[in-house]
């Protein structure tokens, strides 16, 4: 990687082999040397504005950030599942962004519900995503099945959230096993 700073070689390496353009200029490089290594197949586009070095070769992980570098969102649903370890869901993409988000993002889903609170975001692998609480309760709303607490017929995402919080690691993995 000649050519390349130090703080950017770090920062490929923790963003599972992808940067943002912001980043890239944050970390020293030039908008000449970020058009070059597009044009001489240095650097290739993931996503408008989100690059990764040739080396690197972004497998789930590395399109899953490029997805949230490029929306500006946090990933959830299926792919906070598999990140939380919860389940083994396939390799999809999926992105909960703002409802005034225009991006649109080839093979990635995206979530247009407005942005999860930031008490519902925490990082795994360096990727912003949905907590666990949060991630049962989006997967429950997008399944739509009535609840399996016999005290009141159906639940909000709020209360799902509220109640996998407040029950613990075990309970939350209940909770998903049934939303699944």
């Amino acid at each position: 990687m000649n050519g390349i700073p130090e703080g950017l070689r770090a920062r490929l390496d923790r963003q599972h082999g992808v940067v943002s353009r912001c980043q890239a200029l944050d970390e020293g490089l030039t908008v000449t040397q970020i058009r070059s290594g597009l044009g001489s197949g240095e650097w290739h586009e993931i996503h408008c504005g989100v690059y990764s070095y040739r080396w690197a070769r972004p497998f789930w992980l590395g399109r899953l950030m490029a997805a949230v570098l490029a929306s500006g969102g946090t990933a959830s649903h299926r792919s906070a599942a598999r990140l939380h370890g919860l389940t083994r869901f396939g390799p999809s993409i999926e992105v909960t962004v703002g409802r005034d988000c225009a991006v649109e993002l080839d093979g990635v889903v995206l979530h247009r519900i407005g942005r999860p609170a930031a008490r519902s975001i925490t990082t795994v692998d360096s990727i912003f995503v949905t907590t666990i609480a949060r991630t049962v309760a989006d997967l429950n709303a997008d399944r739509g099945d009535i609840d399996e607490n016999p005290h009141s017929e159906r639940e909000g995402r709020a209360e799902r959230e509220g109640r996998a919080q407040r029950e613990g690691s075990g309970q939350k993995r209940k909770i998903m096993r049934r939303t699944l």
